[in-house]
């Protein structure tokens, strides 16, 4: 994944947590949605910070290496 898909996907990601929000306050009383806005928060929080350790990880060239994993 090259540097400009991450940032397309973080701001793709970044706009889903804010209409969700946007949705959320905007719901009137007795119309639930069919998906909690609580789970589609949290899945765009998650996925946000995924790309952001990608991102800071093709910038900086370190990437993680598992403790438990002994290297070859």
């Amino acid at each position: 994944m090259t540097i400009l898909q991450t940032i397309v996907g973080l701001i793709a990601f970044i706009c889903l947590l804010l209409i969700s929000k946007w949705r959320e306050k905007k719901r009137k009383l007795g119309q639930p949605a069919l998906i909690p806005h609580v789970y589609i928060q949290f899945t765009a929080i998650l996925a946000i910070l995924v790309f952001l350790a990608h991102l800071i990880a093709l910038v900086t060239g370190v990437e993680w290496q598992s403790p438990f994993r002994p290297s070859i």
